[in-house]
């Protein structure tokens, strides 16, 4: 549970951080909860949907040296916009390079923020 928590944590900053600085995502509202929700919805995504993909996608992935990862990520990214839109607290994405702009963002925040959280709560 502490790691879902952590993961949610980041996943929200990361939203945050595509919400304010990537043209082409834009929010249904800038309230926070609208980040809450998303970043919820990632973390699920991330959870049940990403590792099936990881699995049918796998020769795609070992050809392309891991960049089909970027493809795998930038595809939940659109998947969690139209889960929140249908939600009520989606995000519109104007195309697949602001897409793809925004699912390498969440990976480069991610990163380091996932290792602040973990040495914070070690």
């Amino acid at each position: 549970m502490k790691a879902f928590l952590t993961r949610w944590a980041v996943n929200v900053i990361a939203i945050w951080v595509v919400f304010q600085f990537v043209p082409g995502v834009t929010p249904v509202a800038t309230s926070l909860d609208v980040v809450i929700v998303n970043g919820l919805i990632l973390g699920l995504v991330n959870l049940i949907v990403r590792p099936l993909l990881r699995l049918v996608t796998f020769p795609l992935i070992i050809a392309t040296l891991g960049l089909g990862t970027l493809l795998i990520n930038t595809c939940m990214f659109l998947l969690v916009g139209w889960i929140g839109s249908y939600l009520g607290y989606g995000f519109s994405v104007d195309g697949f390079v602001a897409a793809f702009v925004a699912a390498l963002v969440v990976s480069i925040v991610s990163v380091p923020t996932n290792l602040v959280f973990r040495l914070a709560f070690r």
